[in-house]
């Protein structure tokens, strides 16, 4: 199903755009990301309710919540990935290998607990 967008819907959406940006450069710390999600999302909800005008009984509240969280958790993904590799690489382990590999994996695992 194709779904095509009117100039007004395709305006309307700039300005969330625009403040993920904003609130990606205004962002804490990523690799305290995973740790931060409460403070994160106070953040974000700011952001839509302030920035954006929207209501919290709106729906289009909601999905900008949603839509700025999942940008912002993107946007960490690279960031977090090289903190897991550095850890290690710390740990005297050699690229390429399957104990790195898994190191790499439950590097991740452990940051988020």
């Amino acid at each position: 199903m194709t779904r095509y967008f009117t100039s007004g819907q395709l305006m309307r959406g700039l300005p969330i755009l625009a403040s993920s940006l904003v609130l990606a450069a205004c962002a804490i710390n990523p690799a305290d990301a995973q740790s931060s999600t409460p403070a994160r999302t106070a953040q974000v909800r700011e952001a839509c309710a302030t920035t954006m005008g929207l209501s919290p009984a709106d729906s289009d509240y909601q999905m900008c919540v949603q839509s700025l969280l999942q940008t912002m958790s993107s946007m960490d993904q690279p960031t977090l990935a090289a903190r897991d590799r550095t850890v290690c690489l710390r740990q005297g382990l050699q690229p390429d290998t399957r104990k790195f590999d898994d190191c790499v994996g439950n590097a991740g695992q452990v940051a988020s607990n």
